[in-house]
């Protein structure tokens, strides 16, 4: 109960080293429960605390956090769309490619059309997909 509290009140810590650290934390060491906690960090004006809440929804192993990131790949930020595409990869064992590479969500137009990817495929397979953590080491799949 101790580090529950402590990690909710590291979260909102000015210092965005300590806040991206307890974000993983909380998401790793809460998995869903934490789900609340972190998901309220992606709506800040602040990129680096949406880069936080980006990178611990991705830890969180929890099905609700792969909706909240798909549309964070919208996001003006292209640090934040890195980190939601990265969350999605490590929740789903899933990445968008084009041709041989992960498909480039720094650009605006590029991030959109990976966005409409995740969105068809989300909507496809989201009810029966498995949710995977840090601890399940496979390969990844793309999403066709």
């Amino acid at each position: 109960m101790r580090l529950t509290f402590l990690l909710t009140q590291l979260l909102a810590s000015d210092d965005h080293a300590i806040q991206s650290a307890a974000a993983e934390a909380a998401g790793v060491l809460g998995g869903p429960k934490a789900f609340a906690q972190i998901v309220a960090l992606v709506s800040s004006s602040d990129e680096a605390t949406r880069v936080a809440g980006a990178e611990g929804l991705g830890h969180t192993r929890t099905r609700q956090a792969v909706p909240v990131l798909i549309q964070m790949l919208l996001d003006s930020s292209p640090n934040v769309r890195q980190a939601a595409a990265n969350g999605l990869s490590l929740l789903t064992h899933r990445i968008a490619r084009y041709g041989d590479e992960w498909s480039d969500v720094t650009d605006a137009s590029s991030a959109n059309e990976v966005h409409q990817r995740w969105v068809r495929w989300w909507s496809a397979h989201g009810n029966d997909s498995k949710i995977h953590g840090m601890t399940d080491c496979a390969g990844f799949s793309s999403l066709e």
